[in-house]
């Protein structure tokens, strides 16, 4: 190769080399200024990213650029010097190893949630037994051997960009290592365990504690079973009074998940509680082979006829790009709007956002989009990413001013009724913005104020907030789904003015549940179990606990009753609600028109066939706030986990 070829190969490489370490560096800057770039970014990027891409995604992608962009700084250096083999090369790749796991581990410390939470804790582990810290020797010893040389290049450029690349690996490292290990807030990742280890809380093991016997007064039998159908039925069930008797009739959706949470639905059935099929109704759209009885966990339907502001007479539906209003009697189709995409069925609720009483419609996507709708389903609004994050798997209203409208809960902030931002929930450690979303929402009205708890789900945590959006507090290091709250110690003179939260945590044996105390204290931890509701089942005003696996009722940290479930003497229930189903006639009797106090339901489901089992709750107390007659919308929060307020006995 003549000198003129070698000069037009080494300006090449000194090019690739040039635009190589700017990136690198450029990203290592923009991972730590992110948070404050995110929300114009999110504006733009969100036309041609697809719908479930959010701030991971590109998050992820830029720490991949950091990677290849530090794999070509270091090979272009050694290569360029006819170096690149041998023990340089082992060296190199080496390297480039703990380099990439050291930007990993800046990004983990940046952006916690349930993914960078197995980054945090390889970290963790590789400090412990020095290995990280012996890898970044190395990768600075690589760093330094390539300086060594080029130090007779006359590149500047190529040196000075070397140098600032070794300082940037050595400010990530040191970041990082600052967030996850010196720094780490007293709520903070793996938090949950320190509490553990305080011995501060009570373990309750829900499958050691003996069942009642058959005969005890503490073995609670189904006042009512009835078969579901499952030609057209399955496993998610909602009731309402579509026939406008008094009566509540069961509705169960056979549905299916078309894509990354959205729901659509195959077919439905509608029953009276005695089992009689009234009508059905099936979808032109072909569902997918084997989705047997379906799913049970979301879907966007309420019983309500909004143009009377009253639960009854229609049933509405969001499925496969059209807004449905049924006939509750006949099943007819009175009306069906199309919306602007096939997605828009993950959540449906009721609100009052003119001030005309509950006559408006919600209906959101996974997890982008929400829509609102007036008595006549004409569209009042529509918005996208409102808030600049995304939006919790259900959704909730409240009017917090009392001002006769209200408030949108849409997970991470709290939307006005006319759909404008009024706050933002600022976490001192999640990034709402950034990947992470609500999963669970439960408003509490404490003295004339309100407070919020909300779980962050792949943000791994969970929190109280006020109206303002403040956090109170946050306990995180674990993927908390679902929320229930109640007041939980009536005989505790410490807790009994306080409210606690509970939550199931994924992606842990046996699924346990976390109670945490209004202070931000864990209380218990009951295992194994799933899933949890609250209600006064006793009288007194307090709420009951009830598990669904093993079927049990207790009151704080004490077993009242057990559930007998035909079929199932373990009593383990294939689902559970807590509704208002039934009422209590004269000396407590059974009566099938709904009497304002949540009942206790379970499904189960054997050799193919659907069952629900209602037990009438004969000493509860009436809420103060609104309940509805059966499972409706007021309860699609938190995977209908309804918070139901009473007056407590003092």
């Amino acid at each position: 190769m003549d000198m003129k070829s070698k000069r037009q190969v080494t300006i090449a490489w000194d090019l690739l080399f040039f635009l190589s370490s700017l990136l690198g560096l450029s990203m290592v800057f923009l991972l730590v200024s992110l948070r404050s770039i995110w929300p114009l970014m999110n504006r733009y990027i969100e036309s041609f990213l697809p719908q479930e891409a959010h701030g991971m995604t590109v998050g992820m992608a830029f720490l991949l650029i950091v990677l290849l962009s530090s794999l070509l700084l270091l090979a272009l250096t050694l290569y360029h010097q006819n170096k690149f083999r041998g023990w340089s090369a082992l060296g190199l790749t080496s390297a480039l190893v703990f380099q990439g796991m050291v930007y990993a581990g800046l990004f983990a410390a940046l952006y916690p949630d349930v993914r960078s939470l197995y980054i945090e804790l390889l970290w963790r582990k590789l400090l412990q037994n020095g290995v990280l810290p012996a890898g970044v020797l190395l990768a600075l010893a690589c760093t330094a051997m390539a300086l060594w040389r080029n130090r007779e290049s006359r590149c500047l450029i190529r040196k000075t960009l070397l140098a600032f690349n070794g300082a940037a690996f050595v400010i990530a490292f040191c970041m990082g290592y600052m967030a996850l290990t010196v720094r780490m807030p007293a709520f903070y990742h793996n938090s949950i365990d320190k509490h553990k280890a305080a011995g501060t809380h009570a373990n309750l093991n829900l499958t050691a504690t003996p069942r009642f016997k058959a005969g005890s007064p503490h073995l609670l039998e189904p006042d009512l079973s009835l078969r579901l159908d499952t030609e057209y039925g399955g496993y998610y069930w909602m009731a309402g009074d579509l026939t406008g008797d008094g009566a509540v009739e069961v509705v169960n959706f056979r549905y299916y998940v078309g894509g990354i949470d959205i729901n659509k639905v195959a077919s439905f059935a509608v029953q009276d509680l005695h089992g009689k099929r009234l009508w059905h109704w099936k979808s032109d759209t072909e569902a997918p082979e084997r989705i047997g009885l379906g799913r049970g966990s979301s879907l966007a339907a309420a019983v309500y006829d909004l143009r009377i502001a009253a639960p009854c007479n229609k049933l509405l539906m969001a499925t496969d790009g059209y807004l449905y209003q049924f006939e509750g009697r006949s099943g007819a189709v009175e009306r069906q709007v199309a919306l602007d995409t096939l997605d828009s069925s993950d959540c449906l609720i009721i609100a009052n956002l003119r001030g005309k009483g509950k006559k408006d419609l919600i209906l959101k996507d996974a997890y982008h989009t929400i829509w609102a709708f007036d008595e006549n389903l004409q569209l009042l609004w529509k918005k996208r990413n409102p808030g600049g994050s995304l939006l919790a798997h259900r959704i909730d209203t409240q009017d917090l001013d009392g001002d006769g409208r209200d408030e949108i809960l849409i997970g991470a902030a709290i939307l006005n009724s006319d759909g404008s931002l009024r706050t933002r929930f600022l976490s001192p450690s999640i990034k709402f913005w950034y990947g992470a979303h609500v999963d669970g929402i439960v408003p509490i009205e404490q003295d004339g104020e309100w407070y919020i708890g909300i779980t962050y789900c792949d943000g791994t945590g969970m929190g109280l907030y006020d109206t303002d959006g403040r956090s109170l507090w946050e306990v995180t290091g674990e993927h908390f789904e679902y929320l229930v709250g109640g007041y939980f110690f009536p005989d505790d003179p410490k807790l009994r003015t306080q409210f606690q939260l509970v939550s199931k945590v994924h992606y842990r044996r046996d699924t346990p549940q976390a109670m945490v105390n209004q202070d931000g204290r864990l209380l218990a931890w009951y295992a194994p179990s799933s899933p949890a509701f609250s209600l006064d089942w006793t009288g007194n005003g307090y709420h009951e606990l009830v598990f669904a696996q093993p079927a049990a009722i207790y009151s704080g940290f004490h077993k009242g009753f057990d559930l007998a479930i035909p079929g199932h003497p373990n009593g383990y229930a294939s689902g559970m609600r807590v509704a208002d189903m039934v009422g209590r006639g004269h000396e407590a009797a059974l009566v099938l028109q709904p009497d304002g106090i949540p009942d206790i339901n379970v499904l189960t489901h054997d050799a193919g066939k659907l069952y629900l089992h209602i037990y009438l709750n004969r000493k509860g107390k009436k809420p103060t706030n609104t309940v509805y007659p059966g499972l409706n919308w007021d309860g699609a929060a938190n995977y209908l986990t309804k918070y139901y307020a009473y007056g407590r006995d003092e």
